[in-house]
């Protein structure tokens, strides 16, 4: 079964769909693994931030998956999966959360702010390509909402841009750094790394991403170096 999404509504950097397609795979092998899961058959899975390339890649590619729900701030988006993508595993909720880079008319989020799902919670929650766009103040709030939608065995997976160095070379410091010739390290706690751009990349370190999870209903389980498909991969559980 094929899901088609016009390009004009998908907002990745890149449009070259097997790219994507393989990138999504990959991903969903790691979210299965991080889940210690040969896959994602028997999970029910929340997707913040989603975009459409994990939609694909589990209805094109007939993967196991037990139950995913996506939300986004991009209602055309969400309108389109939830009209053309009619297997009764998959719903889609639009939010309109404030963001600088994607949703700049949207309202603010508060600490009072929630995720349409009611009482709901789930096995596995992600978000990739979401943290890397969103400022402190944002990302504490999120880690709060998430929380509300978790039950004790939940894990959350997510990616995130940290100001460091990492072995495998595959971090955008280690990238930019070799490329400038010069090590584009600042340590400061967060920075939009290319402010005219806004929040192309919200950077953190490590210390200060260690400091918003303290105060989240989050504690971490495990942090991962970047690979060519994800920058630093943060998995949580509950505290």
């Amino acid at each position: 079964m094929a899901l088609h999404v016009p390009k004009h509504l998908q907002r990745s950097r890149t449009k070259d769909e097997e790219s994507a397609m393989e990138s999504a795979i990959a991903l969903l092998g790691v979210l299965a693994e991080e889940m210690d899961r040969p896959d994602l058959g028997d999970v029910s899975m929340l997707d913040v931030g989603c975009g459409v390339k994990f939609s694909q890649a589990l209805i094109e590619e007939d993967l196991p998956i037990g139950r995913y729900t996506g939300i986004d701030v991009y209602e055309p988006l969400i309108t389109h999966l939830a009209a053309e993508n009619t297997d009764p595993r998959f719903r889609y909720h639009h939010v309109d959360f404030f963001n600088g880079r994607y949703n700049p008319t949207g309202t603010p989020m508060t600490a009072d702010s929630v995720l349409p799902l009611g009482d709901e919670t789930f096995d596995l929650i992600c978000g990739f390509s979401l943290f890397t766009h969103l400022d402190p103040t944002d990302f504490g709030i999120m880690l709060g909402l998430m929380g509300r939608h978790a039950h004790p065995d939940t894990r959350l997976v997510f990616t995130a841009f940290i100001d460091e160095h990492t072995e495998g070379g595959h971090g955008l410091i280690d990238r930019y750094s070799e490329a400038s010739g010069t090590d584009v390290s600042t340590g400061e706690a967060f920075r939009d790394f290319w402010p005219d751009d806004v929040l192309r990349v919200a950077l953190y370190s490590r210390p200060h991403i260690g400091e918003l999870i303290d105060a989240s209903p989050w504690k971490v389980r495990s942090i991962k170096d970047p690979t060519p498909y994800a920058q630093h991969l943060i998995t949580l559980v509950p505290a």
